[in-house]
């Protein structure tokens, strides 16, 4: 089935559907379906839409079964569309304008760039307007059609995008088992080549983090040096080993990438079903919570892969031969214990983080918005991107002193650094060291990762999933 198909003939739609040629279509080819037509898909609207179809109850929909769905619906249809017209203003066709006239008169709850994001995700051809065909294709197989549900299904689907920062991007169809495999191997190379990319500012945070005792290659055996600013830590990376220094524990942010973004879909999508009052209308803090709670899961089953990371780029050479010896040696030396060093930093920064983050971009997206809502305008990508690079810098600033006493602790068992005595004792031996500004050590190499590694990663993704869709 392509996207080209004419949806208001039954028959052709039902024979493209029907990709076996059986006279019936199963749930897997409504899955394909949907798929192909790039349209978004739960499990709770997979069964609400066989339900509504399968009138005789025995798992499939055969051809009488889905052209009486079919004519309901497109009558169905056209009376909301006609319904969002009138309510707002008789604009022809539906734009964002009439759009915002309808959320206005009905007290519904949508902001501008909700409503910017909903007319957007039907629009095909881009001309800031969608004509009851867009409106028709987009949502023909929803389950229940009525202009409450169509407005509730179709707001939920631009929070997939809205709220990303917050929690994973929901699969495009839960169950399209090669355009998810497709997706998580694009994320996976997208991400190898971001992290390896951005690996020496990488290892420059991470040694500025840790700030105290440092084994310097040359020293006497357990000698250490403290130290410093950020050309005294390029030039202690630069004396351990040359230019290759700068991207030691590479290998196991690398690592960690595919089983960690794949769990954390998998949570993701297992914790929205079951937090969701509304599985086919989920809130952005439902998403939110979701997020929140699959980031803590995924951060759990790839920890000990983050201790290595850590610990690999802040050891003297030597001390480890690669991933596989960092892990055992610590399990074997140390205790299982301490594979796990540091996590409870970790899962704290994970809420603040994403709150912080949600709430400010919605807020400077809502104060975007009116500014050019007020000259007939629409905020250009320059003024969204700016939104979202704002929030994430106010999120980072204020959750940074977690992501650093997590390096702390997972370094410390080592010889040569400070040992802490949990959560609490390294943040007062912080403060008695350094001051608060201890607490923001590595942030200036942080920040500056951030945009070439979150640019080189888009770059990465699309395209390699535009590789295989234009091969589809």
């Amino acid at each position: 089935m392509s996207s080209n198909v004419p949806l208001d003939n039954a028959k052709m739609v039902f024979s493209h559907i029907d990709a076996d040629n059986d006279g019936h279509i199963s749930r897997l080819e409504i899955q394909r379906a949907f798929a192909l037509l790039k349209l978004p898909m739960s499990n709770h609207t997979l069964d609400s839409l066989m339900t509504a179809a399968d009138h005789n109850g025995d798992g499939r929909i055969d051809f009488t079964e889905f052209e009486a769905f079919h004519m309901a619906r497109i009558k169905e249809l056209q009376v909301a569309y006609d319904f969002f017209l009138s309510e707002g203003g008789n604009y022809q066709p539906l734009s964002t304008s009439a759009l915002r006239d309808v959320v206005k008169r009905l007290n519904l709850k949508a902001s501008d760039s909700e409503i910017r994001g909903m007319i957007q995700l039907m629009d095909r051809n881009s001309d800031g307007v969608v004509t009851f065909e867009e409106f028709r294709d987009y949502l023909l197989l929803l389950p229940a059609v009525n202009p409450r549900a169509v407005f509730d299904y179709w707001r939920s689907q631009v929070h997939v995008d809205d709220a990303e920062f917050a929690s994973p991007k929901d699969s495009v169809v839960q169950g399209a088992y090669s355009d998810g495999v497709v997706r998580l191997g694009s994320g996976a190379l997208a991400g190898a080549v971001s992290r390896t990319s951005t690996a020496p500012i990488d290892r420059l945070k991470t040694i500025m983090q840790m700030g105290g005792a440092m084994a310097i290659p040359g020293a006497q055996s357990g000698g250490a040096a403290r130290v410093g600013g950020m050309m005294d830590s390029i030039r202690f990376i630069y004396a351990e080993g040359g230019a290759r220094a700068f991207y030691r524990g590479n290998g196991a942010n690398v690592m960690k990438i595919a089983p960690e973004t794949g769990m954390k879909f998998l949570a993701y999508d297992w914790f929205k079903e079951t937090i969701a009052q509304d599985p086919t209308n989920v809130t952005v803090w439902e998403r939110f919570a979701a997020g929140g709670m699959a980031g803590a899961t995924s951060q759990f089953a790839i920890y000990p892969l983050e201790i290595a990371k850590t610990r690999l780029s802040v050891s003297p050479p030597g001390t480890y031969s690669g991933v596989g010896h960092c892990i055992g040696s610590i399990a074997r030396f140390e205790g299982l214990k301490n594979l796990y060093a540091g996590l409870g930093a970790s899962v704290m920064g994970i809420i603040p983080y994403a709150g912080v983050d949600l709430a400010m971009n919605s807020i400077l997206k809502e104060v975007v918005s009116e500014h050019y809502s007020q000259k007939n305008e629409e905020p250009g990508v320059a003024a969204l991107l700016g939104c979202g690079m704002a929030s994430s810098t106010t999120a980072m600033l204020a959750t940074y002193p977690l992501g650093l006493i997590r390096t702390r602790l997972q370094a410390g068992g080592m010889k040569g650094t400070v040992q802490y005595n949990g959560f609490f004792d390294c943040f007062t031996k912080i403060l008695q060291a350094d001051g608060p500004r201890g607490l923001y050590k590595g942030l200036v190499p942080n920040a500056m990762k951030v945009l070439p590694a979150t640019s080189i990663s888009y770059a990465v993704y699309d395209f390699s999933t535009s590789r295989y869709l234009s091969k589809q």
